[in-house]
């Protein structure tokens, strides 16, 4: 599907940027963020890693979604890399094949100017589209 398919309000930007999560219990675990936009991610990784942020069973949103902090480093082409660290929750987390899993995450807070650092990503993102 192509951004001008997707008629969500935050249209995706697909990528395969490597990331971190801080997770409840305090680890930091390796994830890959499949699409971002203004107001959350997709992370992809396997069951283990997704176990460690979302509990086999769980589900967690609304009600419960689970606090994490998620940190990666934006890949401009027109500027040098820039990291961005963002206080997240995990709405969803569902198999995708193969093993693998798909979580859901919305933003909650941002460090620093990471919002205005990840709005001028995804302005970039779509010019080159």
């Amino acid at each position: 599907m192509t951004d001008d398919q997707d008629r969500r309000q935050f249209p995706r930007v697909h990528s395969q940027i490597a990331a971190e999560v801080s997770t409840p219990a305090g680890q930091t675990v390796p994830v890959t963020v499949l699409n971002l936009s203004r107001v959350g991610l997709q992370l992809g990784c396997d069951a283990n890693t997704a176990a460690s942020i979302v509990p086999p069973g769980h589900r967690p949103y609304p009600e419960q979604a689970i606090s994490i902090e998620v940190g990666l480093t934006l890949p401009f082409t027109s500027r040098r890399p820039v990291r961005v660290v963002m206080k997240s929750r995990a709405v969803y987390c569902q198999a995708s094949g193969e093993g693998n899993q798909l979580i859901g995450v919305e933003f909650v807070d941002f460090d620093a100017d990471g919002y205005q650092l990840l709005e001028g990503f995804i302005v970039e993102c779509m010019r080159h589209a």
